[in-house]
C-alpha cells in the first residue's frame, strides 16, 4: 500500500494519478462512494482524504454520490 500521503501538491498529484489507474481503470465506469472507499482502502486507510484530493485535483468527478474518472 501507500505509506503516507505526500504533503507537496505535485507529489500528491502523482500519487492520485497512480491510484486512479488502479481504482478506476475504466474511463466509463461509475462507482458509488462505498465501493470507491473499499478500493482505496486497499492502498491507504485515509480514504476520505484521498477521495477528496482526487476530486479537488479534477481527476475524478463526483455527482450524487457516484464517482467516475475526470477528463485528465
Amino acid at each position: 500500500g501507500l505509506a503516507s500521503i505526500p504533503a507537496r501538491e505535485r507529489k500528491k498529484l502523482v500519487v492520485y494519478r497512480y491510484l486512479l489507474d488502479r481504482v478506476l481503470p475504466d474511463p466509463g465506469e461509475v462507482v458509488h462512494e462505498r465501493d470507491l472507499n473499499l478500493r482505496l482502502a486497499l492502498w491507504h486507510p485515509d480514504v476520505a482524504t484521498i477521495r477528496r484530493g482526487m476530486v479537488d485535483a479534477g481527476i475524478v468527478t463526483r455527482a450524487a454520490g457516484a464517482y467516475r474518472r475526470g477528463s485528465d
